[in-house]
């Protein structure tokens, strides 16, 4: 069973960024700072049971789902937050998530994750009461910057 501290998920996060075409440094934070207005989630399940979620306010939102969606060569000409850019960041999600997935069942911890759910509107708060153990982590790129966080029951 994997550790409690996580020490895998910075690893699966700085992979995930390299393999990606992504430039940027990954790092544990308290809590995410600013405006939250677009929030993707999924569920954990298996072994370990909790969630991931990806938070950013609607700058970042929009920067971080055009430069994604270039990446799988379907570029998103507008600026302003459509589903488009929703669905960008829930692939994004998706994917940063399976890398995890991938570090547990390395670590002898079978996982599967469900379906992303996308979120936004105006501030969003997270709150992780519910969870025996959580992290939250910051990924600064060249232009822009979000939070990952990792909770289990």
């Amino acid at each position: 069973m994997i550790d409690d501290d996580f020490s895998y998920l910075s690893n699966s996060l700085r992979e995930f960024l390299k393999a990606a075409g992504f430039s940027g440094s990954v790092r544990t934070v308290k809590k995410a700072k600013g405006p939250v207005n677009v929030l993707t989630t999924l569920g954990i399940t298996g072994d370990r049971v909790g969630y991931l979620t990806m938070a950013m306010n609607m700058e970042n939102a929009v920067n971080l789902s055009r430069r994604f969606a270039r990446l799988m060569e379907i570029p998103i000409a507008s600026e302003e937050l459509n589903d488009t850019h929703l669905e960008a960041l829930a692939e994004l999600t998706n994917q940063i998530a399976g890398r995890i997935v991938m570090h547990m069942e390395d670590n002898n911890t079978n996982c599967s994750i469900t379906p992303p759910s996308v979120m936004s509107g105006g501030d969003i708060s997270l709150s992780f009461n519910t969870m025996k153990i959580h992290r939250i982590f910051k990924i600064t790129l060249k232009t822009s910057y979000f939070y990952v966080s990792i909770g289990m029951k």
